[in-house]
């Protein structure tokens, strides 16, 4: 029966043997099942079923010969591994089906990040009143202001050196982040710098100077700040504190699929878009340019943030519905497409 089983496992392809891991190795008990069967084997069988798989999947047979020495029912694990590849047909028409839809779903978004010109009026044209460049500020809202930018001291302040040393940083310590370092941060990334009536200048570009983006804080360790969710207001180089949250760096954590360090960091910062702000006057080819208006602010952050000696990481995995519960977003009018943690690298 076991010599069939591996006959059974020599013949299937790459994808279909990843099905076979994925699908039996989910239970700690198949990994040893599979290994005692193919401990089992002859040296001869053994050496054309390492020569038939991948470099890698070669590797860890090898090591786990070595290392595993758990003892099992050869009978149920004949069952056990007969029963997962029973199992293969079935996962791999699955993976097939998902696999031409996610083709079909690529092409889609290729050509949206095409540029083309809209074959209807936008808002604007209509003469619809152009939206609000700010969210509105609840009456009741506690405002903390913020010191000026320059307040903050700059370890690098070459910007030459700042592109050279610009990294993706995941290891942050416990040292507090200063409320000037904070405001120099924030204004880095979405301060104004000059308004004129019906447009406003920030420190990142935007077409259109349409400025689609709101930016929210889970703050950890910030000096003189109390934990929890606030919103930057960029007119008044303000923020408005949202709430408080507990267990927020756990949440976070687990939010962005395990990357702890999103939540274990100084600050963390996350983009929110409203969308209407630009489609009022680019319509629905709109999507492009507010990706592309992401990655100036993201960048700014890396580049301020090295100037300072702290460090960051952008972050586009993560749980869209929890992170935008977390912070009161409706997830359609306005919803978060980025995010990143800061702290000082440990």
């Amino acid at each position: 029966m076991q010599f069939q089983l591996i006959d059974r496992f020599k013949q299937m392809n790459l994808k279909e043997r990843m099905s076979f891991y994925n699908d039996a190795f989910k239970d700690e008990n198949n990994i040893n099942y599979f290994i005692r069967l193919i401990k089992d084997i002859s040296e001869n069988e053994l050496t054309a079923l390492l020569d038939s798989l991948t470099s890698d999947e070669s590797e860890w047979i090898k090591s786990q010969l070595d290392e595993n020495k758990a003892e099992v029912d050869l009978e149920t694990a004949e069952k056990e591994i007969s029963a997962c590849l029973d199992k293969v047909p079935a996962l791999m028409k699955e993976y097939v089906e998902k696999e031409v839809k996610a083709q079909e779903i690529t092409e889609q978004r290729h050509n949206w990040m095409k540029h083309e010109n809209p074959d209807i009026l936008s808002d604007q044209m209509l003469g619809i009143p152009m939206p609000s460049p700010q969210k509105a500020i609840p009456d009741n809202a506690v405002l903390i202001d913020l010191p000026a930018p320059t307040e903050a001291a700059l370890n690098e302040p070459d910007i030459r050196t700042c592109m050279a040393e610009r990294a993706s940083r995941r290891k942050f310590s416990d040292k507090e982040l200063s409320l000037a370092e904070l405001s120099y941060l924030l204004w880095s990334m979405q301060g104004i710098r000059k308004e004129q009536p019906n447009r406003h200048y920030k420190t990142v570009p935007s077409g259109g100077a349409r400025q689609p983006f709101e930016t929210y804080l889970s703050v950890h360790n910030v000096t003189g700040l109390e934990t929890g969710i606030y919103r930057y207001i960029p007119f008044g180089h303000k923020l408005l504190f949202i709430k408080k949250e507990d267990s927020i760096k756990d949440k976070l954590s687990e939010y962005c699929y395990g990357q702890k360090f999103c939540g274990y960091c100084a600050v963390c910062f996350f983009w929110a878009v409203i969308p209407y702000r630009t489609e009022w006057r680019y319509s629905y080819v709109s999507s492009k340019d507010m990706l592309i208006e992401s990655g100036h602010i993201c960048q700014n952050l890396y580049l301020a943030c090295e100037s300072i000696g702290a460090g960051t990481c952008g972050i586009a995995a993560y749980d869209q519905n929890k992170i935008d519960d977390l912070l009161e977003l409706d997830g359609k009018d306005e919803f978060i497409v980025y995010l990143a943690p800061v702290g000082y690298p440990a």
